[in-house]
């Protein structure tokens, strides 16, 4: 089994698609799909299925990367923003 960690820079809580501030109510959270992935000598590959941007709502598109290193592998994502612009990031999972 592995878990997986939240990536540097993402707040510690996922906010549901359209949903705001509601004072001390605690925000739903989203499961991501992962609609492909590859894994093929020790190295990771995929993509996650289209998304809502938790604050916009706008669709998302996200691939990610990442190296097997016994129980850990770690990577890099990088989303696409409707504006075509891209952001990118790390992530790591640790088979427990």
């Amino acid at each position: 089994m592995w878990s997986w960690c939240r990536p540097r820079g993402v707040a510690a809580r996922a906010v549901a698609s359209g949903e705001r501030d509601r004072g001390n109510q605690a925000p739903a959270s989203t499961v991501l799909t992962i609609r492909f992935v590859r894994v093929e000598h020790g190295h990771v590959s995929g993509t996650l299925d289209p998304y809502a941007d938790p604050q916009t709502g706008a669709r998302l598109l996200t691939r990610f990367t990442g190296e097997v290193n016994g129980n850990m592998i770690t990577g890099t994502y990088t989303t696409q923003l409707p504006s075509g612009a891209e952001q990118t990031g790390r992530w790591s999972v640790q088979r427990r």
